[in-house]
């Protein structure tokens, strides 16, 4: 006996929506305290609420139809926005926290280690560690992220290929380098590998 079989095409605007949950940060990874992990979380939550976003926003990925990613973050109060009141600073903080969820998402590597200033990128990336007692793997792929408030399409794509150029000064360790840059007002993101 055999059974039909149905086949359903899945149109491209049915794909999965993957949650990037900002407020997971709090908890900590290896390259994070549970503190610093709040801090990328609730400057990511000033740049996109200043934007005029709420929690639950798509984020567009650049170059790429799939996945869909949505944000969610912590809900943002004065006493935030006092604390991130430098633009700058809570833009990069921002961005770096949106990027290590979307790497560990789509490449299921996981920020380890801060890098040092010289080499031309913020950290250093590895795979999660299996048991609560376990060392991630390290050194698997090096990460360099970018934050932008506000950008045009070409503002963007120059930022990303200053970022890719900064990344060789670290090529003599051989490892894959990825260039996120995050921009807040889409909200919008750009993932090079290189």
């Amino acid at each position: 006996m055999t059974k039909n079989k149905r086949t359903t095409k899945k149109s491209p605007s049915a794909a999965k929506e993957v949650l990037l949950d900002l407020i997971s940060l709090r908890k900590g990874i290896p390259a994070l305290t549970a503190a610093l992990g709040a801090v990328h979380a609730e400057a990511a939550a000033i740049c996109l609420s200043s934007q005029g976003h709420k929690p639950q926003v798509r984020l567009k990925i650049r170059k790429q139809k799939i996945p869909t990613y949505m944000l969610n973050w912590p809900v943002v109060n004065g006493k935030m926005k006092r604390a991130y009141n430098d633009d700058d600073e809570a833009t990069e903080w921002g961005a770096s926290g949106v990027a290590i969820l979307l790497v560990r998402e789509s490449t299921g590597l996981t920020a380890i280690e801060r890098s040092k200033k010289g080499p031309g990128i913020d950290y250093w990336l590895g795979a999660p560690a299996k048991r609560s007692d376990e060392l991630p793997f390290q050194n698997k792929a090096r990460l360099e992220v970018s934050g932008i408030r506000t950008a045009t399409d070409s503002q963007i794509a120059a930022r990303v290929e200053a970022k890719i150029e900064q990344t060789k000064k670290s090529d003599s360790t051989r490892l894959t380098a990825y260039v996120v840059v995050v921009e807040f007002s889409e909200p919008q993101a750009q993932v090079v590998k290189r």
